[in-house]
């Protein structure tokens, strides 16, 4: 019982502090088609275990969807940076 209310903490935390968490690994979900259906049948598993889990897990997952792989900055650092002269 106590491990549902941990989950949906966890899950509300996630969802709140989203925007500042690296969205390359979460990104990874959506690469995939397969990782697609997986998480989604997840998704319904959990549902039909606990109902609040399971709605905080499709908000969780509409947000990964909706982030662009197009912004995501994989944070690779430029070593070859000009030298400016003076």
């Amino acid at each position: 019982m106590y491990l549902h209310y941990l989950l949906t903490i966890i899950l509300s935390l996630l969802i709140v502090f989203y925007p500042n968490i690296n969205k390359f690994q979460i990104n990874i979900i959506n690469s995939n088609i397969y990782l697609k259906l997986l998480s989604m049948l997840v998704i319904l598993l959990v549902t039909i275990e606990n109902y609040l889990l399971g709605i905080l897990l499709m908000v969780f997952y509409v947000l990964t969807l909706d982030s662009n792989s197009k912004e995501i900055n994989e944070g690779f650092i430029s070593y070859y940076k000009e030298k400016k002269s003076n």
